[in-house]
């Protein structure tokens, strides 16, 4: 339906294109969201789509990252509201801190097997926050050999080319603000708390809590929409950032234990390994 405009492949041939722009526009307060007309196979791509989709992704080596866990609990969240079937699988645990946002138990470790078929079966795959197939792991194999249409949904530097459409915004600060976009271009009144919870956890994540460079006034009155849905600002950081485990604790006094000094104490650093 509307929500593959956004995945245009006319609007995807050139990555450093933002979203908006094309024929047809929406808008939320002071946000334009625009996003060119979709040829008609990918409107029956989603209208008729029949076994799950599936967001799924990978990250870094050995954790899942905050903006593509918000980014995919918040997409798979939209699909199920508008009557998809949507399973979210992931190369790891979720991280202890971002436990909370998953309180319906959506998040599942790819364990092969039964999994494995999931990928297998579904009509449309979702990789969200990543673009190198490597970063799958362990469901590498079954997503490149899965029959399904696939989509990346990025903002990230050279992409691999081995899914069907690339949906990446090199100008987006996190991936999650490109799945805002995409939601509220199908129908922003469909997007609810939960639903805004795991989008504002990706913005808030990937932009340093708004302080880094690419924090605009878009991103702002994105944020701005999400807070006027229900998110609460403190509950989001406070468990991100303020609620550890003791091993994380334990990890984070080790690493400062291992603080170096370099050019006249300009330049601090650390390292650790994993033994």
């Amino acid at each position: 339906g509307r929500l593959a405009r956004a995945l245009d492949p006319a609007r995807l041939a050139e990555p450093q294109d933002r979203l908006q722009g094309g024929e047809e526009g929406v808008e939320h307060g002071r946000v334009e969201l625009r996003a060119a007309a979709v040829p008609e196979d990918r409107e029956r791509l989603l209208q008729r789509q029949r076994g799950p989709v599936d967001p799924v992704r990978g990250d870094r080596v050995e954790d899942v990252a905050d903006d593509g866990l918000g980014s995919e609990l918040a997409l798979s969240r939209f699909l199920r509201k508008i009557g998809k079937q949507s399973v979210v699988l992931n190369f790891s645990e979720t991280p202890s801190n971002h436990t909370f946002l998953d309180y319906h138990d959506e998040l599942k470790k790819f364990n092969g097997g039964s999994d494995g078929k999931v990928l297998m079966d579904a009509d449309v795959l979702f990789a969200l926050d990543m673009n190198n197939s490597g970063r799958l792991r362990d469901m590498e194999k079954y997503f490149l050999e899965s029959p399904a249409k696939k989509v990346i949904i990025d903002h990230h530097l050279e992409a691999q080319d081995f899914v069907d459409y690339k949906l990446i915004d090199l100008d987006a600060p996190a991936t999650a603000e490109i799945v805002y976009r995409c939601l509220a271009a199908y129908d922003s009144n469909l997007i609810d708390k939960e639903i805004a919870e795991g989008i504002y956890a990706g913005i808030m994540t990937d932009t340093g809590s708004f302080r880094f460079p690419r924090t605009d006034g878009d991103v702002h009155r994105i944020t701005a929409h999400l807070l006027d849905l229900g998110v609460d600002p403190f509950y989001i950081y406070h468990n991100l950032y303020e609620e550890n485990s003791i091993g994380r604790t334990r990890l984070l006094g080790e690493m400062l234990s291992n603080v170096e000094l370099s050019y006249d104490g300009r330049v601090s650093y650390a390292s650790i390994t994993l033994e």
